[in-house]
Order: structure tokens, then C-alpha cells, then sequence
């Protein structure tokens, strides 16, 4: 097996030092020397060797670390987009429960307006039926035959006056149901603006 250059370097030295003076070294003083020189070697290769060992553990250990850290990362993108269908999912929800606040919101205007309508035929009628009955009233003082005519003038008047009380209460109460529906439109629009304003 060759001598590792530093050895051969001293031997060569040894030598020629010999040569120079003329003096043979002894059989001892070489293997002692050569010994102490591969104890040397070798002291160097195992600190070198431990200094490997140990920046492979660094190695490992940063290596475990990066990934945990990658596990970690990826759960935490997994969990932001579990979070993103979500929303997503909510907002569609929210804007399908806009949209059928909107329309029911829209039927119930129709149906105020057509109650309305109802309410002035009435209205008028109701007018109309007390024109007659004041009419009728001032006829029956020289026409008694028109008392039965003016009996049912005024059941007619009084019932179209209960009729059109019970309409102003169902008006009222349509008034307060479009009240409430304008108030949820309200909250689902201002709640879909937070959703969008958040994304």
C-alpha cells in the first residue's frame, strides 16, 4: 500500500539529510517516526470524519424540520381551501335567498297594488251607495212604497263600510308584511356586501 504524500515527503527528507551527512539513520528511529506520523493521519481523518458525522445529523435533523414545516404548509392549504368552497358556497347561498326576498318582495307590491285598486272601487261605491241612500232618505218623506228600497240602500252601504274597514286592515297588514320583507332585502343585501367586500 502507498504512504499517504506527507510520509513520503518525510521519508524523502530523512534521506536525503542522511545522504548529506553521511550518516545512515537507524532501523528504529524510522517506524517510530512513520508510526507517529500515520497516528497522526489518522487522529486527523477521525476529527474529520466526526466533523461529517456531525453536520450529517444537521443535515438530517433540518431535513425532518423542512418537512414537518411542508406537511404543515400543505394542511394549511388544504384547510384554506376547504374555508374558500365555503364561502363560496355561502355567498351563492345568500345571493339565491336576495334574489327570492326580491321577488316575493315584488308579488307582494303587485298584490298591494291590486288591493289598493280594490280598496278605491270600493271606496267609491261605498260614496256613491251613501249618495243614494241620502237620495232616498229625502224621498220616502213623500213616498212611503220607497221605504223598502231605502232599507236596502243602507244594508247595502253598511256592508260595502264593513267591507272596506276590513280592507284597510288587511291593507295595513300588507303594508306591515312589505315593511318586514323590505327590512331581511335590506340585511341580505348589506350581508352579501360583507362577502364580497371579505373575499
Amino acid at each position: 500500500a502507498s504512504l499517504p504524500p506527507n510520509v513520503q515527503q518525510q521519508q524523502q527528507q530523512q534521506q536525503s539529510g542522511g545522504q548529506d551527512t553521511g550518516a545512515a539513520p537507524s532501523s528504529l528511529e524510522q517506524p517510530a517516526a512513520l508510526d507517529t506520523m500515520l497516528l497522526q493521519e489518522l487522529s486527523e481523518l477521525k476529527t474529520r470524519l466526526d466533523t461529517l458525522e456531525s453536520l450529517n445529523t444537521n443535515y438530517k435533523q433540518r431535513s425532518v424540520l423542512l418537512e414537518q414545516e411542508c406537511t404543515s404548509l400543505k394542511r394549511e392549504r388544504e384547510h384554506l381551501q376547504h374555508s374558500l368552497k365555503s364561502l363560496q358556497l355561502e355567498l351563492r347561498m345568500a345571493r339565491m335567498e336576495t334574489e327570492h326576498a326580491t321577488r316575493s318582495l315584488e308579488d307582494k307590491t303587485a298584490s298591494l297594488k291590486e288591493m289598493q285598486l280594490e280598496i278605491d272601487l270600493v271606496t267609491r261605491a261605498s260614496v256613491s251607495a251613501s249618495v243614494r241612500a241620502a237620495q232616498g232618505e229625502s224621498l220616502v218623506k213623500s213616498k212611503l212604497r220607497e221605504e223598502a228600497e231605502l232599507a236596502q240602500l243602507r244594508s247595502q252601504v253598511q256592508a260595502l263600510q264593513e267591507w272596506a274597514c276590513a280592507s284597510a286592515e288587511a291593507k295595513s297588514l300588507a303594508m306591515e308584511h312589505v315593511r318586514v320583507l323590505e327590512r331581511q332585502l335590506s340585511l341580505y343585501k348589506q350581508q352579501h356586501e360583507d362577502s364580497t367586500s371579505n373575499e
